[in-house]
């Protein structure tokens, strides 16, 4: 099953570039809570839509394929069932 996945070191320079330090102040430049930024950073959960499109609409000029791609594997057994 194809799912998506965050390329944490392509996203770790995104965020390092606009000054976004924590996962909260992350969290609050593309309205999402930070629990949800820690999960889909250390795999238990798959990025979903929201996550996507907010990162995408939040940093002008980024690309899907600069932050994320599309596996041949499920992020984790929870993601999985």
């Amino acid at each position: 099953m194809a799912t998506i996945a965050l390329r944490n070191d392509q996203l770790a320079l995104v965020r390092q570039a606009h000054g976004l330090r924590t996962d909260r102040e992350f969290a609050a430049a593309i309205n999402m809570d930070a629990g949800v930024i820690s999960r889909v950073q250390r795999g238990i959960s798959a990025p979903g839509p929201r996550f996507v499109g907010s990162v995408l609409s939040r940093f002008e000029g980024l690309k899907f394929e600069d932050v994320f791609q599309v596996t041949a594997e499920a992020v984790s057994a929870e993601v999985a069932s």
